[in-house]
């Protein structure tokens, strides 16, 4: 029994030696050899030769970069449609923003104002003079013939420029007497009555002034300043200039 057994075992193994060289030397695995073989040579081939070949990528940015030429070239507007470009409405809008942005600020820093005070001088034993008339108007943003008009309706007297930028009135005046029509014109001419701020600007429309307000926006009627009446002497009957 021993012996048949035995038999039987060593026949089993040269069978399945057998059997395993015929599956190995079978035509089937013959070609997928081969088709191993062929890809690590070609592995092998690109691996020495990987400096030579060129980037896909690159290829593809290149095609991708002619062709965006091409579209610019027939459409002109789509560039402008697919860009990062702000249109002209959300542009506007910005501005519109920043710019009240900076009148609040500018506007919340000029509640005060800041006025030189008047420097006079005797010219005359009739005449004085006001020296800062100049450094006066621009610190009221205003403009010199609306503020001596304003001073000669106020003193009621004829008053002029002079070379050195002076301002000649015939009569004798002194620094209160000048910062008593400031404050008034301040008040009439230059403050807010919305606000009481003092960003603003003189607009005249057709025969009326409005002082308009940067800070709040208002718009505020003022009534204009009137020339002094002038007597007409001469010939009666004589027309008046307006």
């Amino acid at each position: 029994m021993l012996v048949k057994n035995i038999k039987k075992m060593d026949l089993n193994k040269t069978l399945s030696e057998e059997e395993g060289s015929i599956c190995l030397d079978s035509p089937a695995l013959e070609r997928k050899k081969d088709k191993i073989l062929e890809i690590a040579n070609t592995d092998l081939m690109i691996s020495e030769d990987s400096g030579n070949i060129p980037d896909i990528d690159e290829h593809f940015s290149r095609k991708k970069h002619k062709h965006r030429k091409k579209n610019r070239a027939m459409n002109p507007s789509s560039d402008l449609e697919d860009s990062d470009l702000y249109s002209y409405d959300e542009l506007l809008s910005m501005l519109r923003k920043t710019e009240s942005l900076r009148l609040i600020e500018k506007g919340q820093k000029e509640k005060t104002i800041v006025i030189p005070l008047p420097i006079t001088a005797r010219v005359s034993k009739v005449k004085s003079a006001l020296i800062n008339f100049v450094a006066i108007c621009k610190a009221l943003n205003r403009e010199p013939k609306m503020f001596i008009k304003f001073i000669m309706v106020e003193f009621g007297t004829q008053a002029s420029i002079d070379k050195n930028n002076w301002l000649i009135l015939r009569g004798i005046y002194k620094e209160y007497h000048f910062t008593a029509v400031i404050k008034r014109f301040i008040r009439s001419y230059v403050k807010c009555v919305a606000c009481r701020g003092f960003n603003t600007e003189i607009h005249r429309l057709k025969r009326e002034l409005y002082v308009v307000c940067y800070y709040c926006e208002a718009k505020t009627n003022v009534e204009p300043i009137v020339d002094l009446y002038k007597a007409l002497t001469g010939v009666p009957g004589e027309k008046r200039d307006n």
